[in-house]
Formats: structure tokens, sequence, C-alpha cells
């Protein structure tokens, strides 16, 4: 429901002018009903609307991180480690790191800030199959064949998301605070900072070793952080 206040991204959205609706969802289903009735309203209203999905999770939008993990260019990491929130973001990585003719090593690490395993790996292989019907019919060939929705190489891990989405953790507080101050990277409490404590934690476990080459992709999210009064 509405805040009665705005700040960090509703701010932003206010200050650019955006119409702002709560609709009161919190689980995936009651936000996909959320989207599907405000769709119905503004089309009702002789206007053209076009729905975003959850995390702008979809083919299209899963095809933007093929794009992005192809802006890497050859590379030798072995772990490669990022946030897995509505599936989009993963599952593009997942079908570049598949693509990739050059690099054979690296693993996909996903944490998940919101999802169980179950229902996130189910939306994940959703958006590949999505975008893998987009891509060119050699490389469409390639994933199937290499059945990606079970491969050793994609690793997903809900065991850091805390109390619920949102809720901040007193590991990802820390790992908020350790890499504002160590490194002037600024994460945020809802996608990333869960995402950061579980590598530290996979550091600390040993199941990253110390000599491996480990990128951990940013997705943003730092506005997030003026929502809170502390860490």
């Amino acid at each position: 429901m509405d805040p009665g206040h705005r700040k960090a991204n509703l701010f932003l959205d206010q200050l650019v002018g955006a119409e702002i609706c709560f609709s009161g969802a919190y689980t995936p289903k009651q936000m996909e009903k959320a989207l599907d009735n405000a769709y119905s309203e503004w089309k009702e209203r002789g206007r053209n609307p076009y729905i975003v999905p959850i995390g702008g999770s979809n083919g299209l939008g899963t095809l933007g991180y093929v794009d992005a993990y192809q802006e890497l260019g050859e590379h030798d990491f072995d772990w490669i480690v990022v946030t897995a929130g509505s599936g989009g973001t993963y599952a593009g990585l997942a079908l570049g790191v598949l693509l990739d003719q050059h690099n054979k090593q690296t693993k996909l690490l996903g944490f998940s800030p919101w999802l169980e395993k179950q229902e996130i790996e189910k939306r994940v292989h959703q958006c590949m199959e999505q975008a893998s019907e987009l891509l060119p019919a050699e490389q469409k060939e390639t994933i199937v064949a290499l059945s990606f929705d079970r491969h050793e190489r994609l690793l997903l891990d809900d065991q850091y998301i805390g109390s619920g989405y949102g809720r901040i953790t007193p590991e990802a507080s820390e790992a908020i605070r350790l890499f504002a101050q160590k490194e002037a990277i600024l994460l945020d409490q809802v996608y990333t900072g869960k995402a950061m404590a579980g590598m530290l934690d996979y550091i600390q476990k040993g199941i990253i070793q110390p000599k491996e080459k480990v990128l951990f992709w940013h997705t943003g999210g730092a506005p997030g952080l003026f929502a809170l009064d502390q860490i």
C-alpha cells in the first residue's frame, strides 16, 4: 500500500512524473495479476499499454544480458556471481555462458533474494526458453543440445534470503558496509547486498577457492539505500 511518503526510487519516480499505483501485491502471482489489471484499465481508456514483466524478466529482457555477457569478450573467470531475483538477468548470463565457445570453465552462481530455489529455477528456465526462441537458429540448437536447465555450471542458491524479500539480513548489512568502506562500491539491501553476503560466505567456506578468479556482476540498486535510516 501507499507508504505515504516518497523516498529513494519512489522519490525518483515521482520526480520524473510517473503515475504510481499501489496494488498491495507481494507474491509473483499477485504482481502478475496486478499488471494484467492495470493493462486492462489502460486499454479501456483507449491507450496502448505495454506490460514490462516483473524485473523485465521475459525472453526479450533476457537477451539484454546475453549481449551483456558477450561484451565481456574472452575471459578466464572461474566464477560469475550475480543476484537472481525474477530470473531474467541470470537467464541471460546463463545463455551467454553456454554459448561461449572460448570458455568451458566458468560457473554462474546466482543468489536468490526472494524466491525459493524451485521457483527461481522455474522462472530462469522459462526466460531461457523464451529467449532461445529469439536467437539465431544455430545458437538455439546449441542451447537445446546442452539441456541448459540441468547444466552443472549453472548454480542457484536460496539460502541467503533471510526473513523475506526486501528485508535486510545482518550478513547483507556487513557486506554493504565492507564494500562501501573498503572499495567505495555501494550495494543495496534488497539484491546485491544479499548476493555479496552469499559470495563472501562461499569464500569463507572454501567453495570458492583463494586463487580462483571471480566476477561479481553488480546489478545496481544503490538508490534503495536512501529508503533506510541505518544499515
